[in-house]
């Protein structure tokens, strides 16, 4: 065992054969091994059971040759490439259903096929990969060092795919594979060394890690698709501690990355593994909220494990600060838990000491279901406020509940759902709830329509509250510390202050009695609003018709407005018209009274035609001869008379067409 004591340190006993020494001598050794050298064949036959051994002879005997790997893998690269053999034989054992998604190919050699050999090897890693860490060692740089090695290889996300690996086998391995899994790099690399868990799960560009680049758009595209395996691995070993232990870590390490959490609420899926009742069409992050409170209530039924409590509670609390359209089940299954830890520790409020881990569950839950309530999340929080509103009772006996600290943390969520349940009990004409928070005459649809409204509303109202308080400049105004002996001179200066120095009273409890006096009203105010909240929502309602009344009077005045600038216009325009009219008439009477003239002058009467060709010689007759004589001569005319309208008389139409019929009347007349 060269190089295991080369470094000066006492060789244990070797646990291997001398075959399987000599090829762990060479692999930790500062020469380059390529992945089809014999080396690698002969290390992954290990048959010892290595799990039987105790962890300390492990420990003794691992450790230089720990030491030289990490010394010299840099030059050779060997570790990496033992970690390369080792995801080929993890993803072997992988179900066929995620082949699709390996490296291993009917070209890929896989030197370890049999788990117990996985499981051996899996074993050594994990005991170099714990010394590297507590050796400060950079994991990630020992994953990506190809040292001298001539491999034509060009993978850069070897720990990549070492953890999709291990991730796959979480929960679809055989039960012996788990203990290894995670003690090698869900435990060890994966939540002890914060560089190596940086560049696995956050999705920013770090250059400096490999890995990280491609899994970073990896771990935000199909993040549930991993964390799934996890909540079903949680969901069947509830009861079982050591195995909960390290599940829930991974989880609460991979919910610490908020890009993972909202990724989380946003997948879509139905499973088939959760038999309490069928789940269709809701996000990983309502699965986990329903495997978590079912935890939680097993811990505080069962196990009693207060690293089991903490985890799952904190994983929770993560989960809730992106909740975002809860599943029903899930949150029904929250507001149940609630309800289980106020009656467990309502009957068991006798006893404090058995009491405290329920009254502890229930504030840390009120912590949580307050994530919902706050306007950052309220719109999309209908659901919950649906199921908090269905167990009014159980929030109206928290209120009243003897300890201070958790009537504080209910208040919040009073408050959001007494406005809910008043936005659901407006109007006349629609059904009221019962006291038990039961809603019978309107539809579920109905009543999460309200909600949804109710919450838009009281979220845009508190914002525009905390904006409008934010502009107001005594909020921001710096407190002055020169004048601070002024200020504290001016307080010993009030008679309150004088009369309660004197009698020796202690300032600080008269503040808190103060405080809780303050808190009492509080309270008070909160339970008098849910009383007068039909009240309120029916004054609300009123001034919203006031509202929409005047609204409608405004759009009815701007339209009468509207029409009478139109009638104007119109009236505008028949002034227009009638001037034009009149200027019309009065030129067409004009050129009527002209054209009257010269037709007078043109025109041939047929009492013309008759008195000259029939009539007698008499008076009458001389003056028909007269007037032919008149229009004789006025066809005559070379110039423009008076009445020709400006035309000469002999050159116009008219008379040219007369003029024949006037040469016969002269001639008729000659001849009479």
């Amino acid at each position: 065992m060269g190089n295991a004591a080369s470094d000066g340190s006492t060789s244990a006993a070797s646990i291997f054969d001398a075959a399987q020494t000599s090829a762990l001598d060479k692999i930790v050794s500062e020469q380059s091994y390529m992945m089809s050298d014999s080396v690698w064949v002969t290390f992954f036959t290990l048959d010892q059971p290595l799990l039987d051994m105790p962890p300390a002879t492990l420990q003794q005997f691992f450790r230089p040759y720990a030491h030289n790997f990490a010394r010299n893998t840099v030059r050779s690269g060997n570790f990496r490439m033992l970690i390369r053999h080792v995801t080929r034989s993890v993803r072997y054992l992988s179900p066929p259903r995620h082949h699709a998604d390996t490296i291993v190919t009917t070209t890929t050699t896989v030197l370890a096929t049999e788990s117990f050999h996985v499981i051996n090897v899996l074993c050594v890693v994990r005991h170099f990969i714990k010394h590297f860490i507590e050796h400060n060692c950079d994991v990630v740089t020992l994953f990506a060092t190809e040292g001298n090695s001539t491999s034509s290889s060009t993978d850069n996300d070897i720990a990549v795919d070492f953890l999709d690996a291990l991730l796959l086998l979480l929960f679809d391995a055989p039960t012996n594979i788990h203990i290894e899994l995670h003690a090698t790099l869900l435990y060890h690399a994966l939540l002890l060394n914060p560089s190596f868990r940086d560049a696995l799960c956050r999705p920013v560009d770090v250059d400096h890690f490999v890995p990280c680049v491609v899994y970073a758009k990896y771990i935000l595209n199909k993040v549930w698709v991993q964390v799934l395996p996890l909540l079903e691995a949680i969901y069947i070993h509830t009861l079982s501690p050591p195995r909960l232990y390290t599940l829930l870590a991974v989880l609460l390490h991979l919910s610490e990355n908020p890009p993972v959490v909202q990724t989380l609420h946003q997948s879509q899926d139905h499973q088939t593994w959760y038999q309490e009742r069928y789940l269709c069409d809701l996000s990983a992050a309502s699965v986990g909220v329903l495997v978590l409170c079912r935890v939680l209530k097993a811990n505080l039924s069962v196990l009693h494990d207060s690293l089991v409590q903490s985890m799952a509670m904190a994983l929770l609390w993560n989960v809730m600060q992106f909740a975002k359209n809860l599943h029903p089940t899930a949150t029904q299954s929250l507001v149940k838990l609630l309800a289980h830890a106020a009656k467990k520790e309502q009957l068991l409020r006798p006893s404090p000491d058995e009491a405290a881990a329920y009254l502890a569950t229930a504030r840390d839950l009120l912590l949580c279901i307050q994530l919902g309530c706050t306007p950052r999340l309220l719109p999309a929080n209908a659901q919950l406020m649906y199921s908090l509103l269905h167990a009014s009772d159980v929030l109206n006996g928290l209120a009243m509940h003897p300890s201070e600290a958790l009537r504080d943390d209910i208040a919040m969520v009073l408050g959001t759902v007494a406005y809910c349940r008043a936005m659901v009990d407006q109007g006349d004409d629609e059904g009221d709830g019962d006291d038990d928070g039961r809603m019978h005459d309107l539809t579920m649809e109905q009543v999460l329509e309200r909600i949804q409204g109710g919450c838009k509303a009281l979220a845009h109202s508190i914002l525009h509250f905390c904006a409008e308080t934010m502009k107001d400049d005594d909020v921001l105004e710096d407190i002055d510390f020169d004048d601070l002996d002024d200020h504290l001179e001016q307080f010993q200066q009030d008679d309150f202050i004088k009369e309660a120095l004197a009698k020796g009273v202690d300032l600080r409890q008269y503040a808190q009695q103060i405080d809780r006096e303050l808190r009492e009203v509080e309270m008070e105010s909160i339970t008098q609003y849910v009383a007068k909240s039909a009240d309120i929502v029916d004054l609300y309602n009123q001034v919203q018709s006031c509202d929409d009344i005047l609204a409608r009077m405004q759009e009815m005045l701007l339209g009468f407005q509207a029409d009478l600038g139109g009638i104007s216009d119109e009236i505008r325009n028949l002034q227009n018209e009638s001037i034009g009219m009149n200027v019309k008439l009065r030129n067409r009477r004009e050129a009527e009274e002209k054209l009257r003239l010269f037709l007078d002058q043109v025109y041939i009467p047929p009492t013309l035609i008759e008195g000259i060709d029939d009539g007698d010689v008499n008076d009458a007759y001389i003056s028909y001869l007269m007037i032919l004589h008149s229009k004789l001569a006025y066809a005559k005319l070379s110039q423009a008379a008076p009445t020709s309208l400006g035309i000469v008389p002999a050159t116009a139409k008219a008379v040219q067409q007369v003029d024949g019929d006037l040469e016969k009347l002269k001639l008729r007349a000659c001849a009479q």
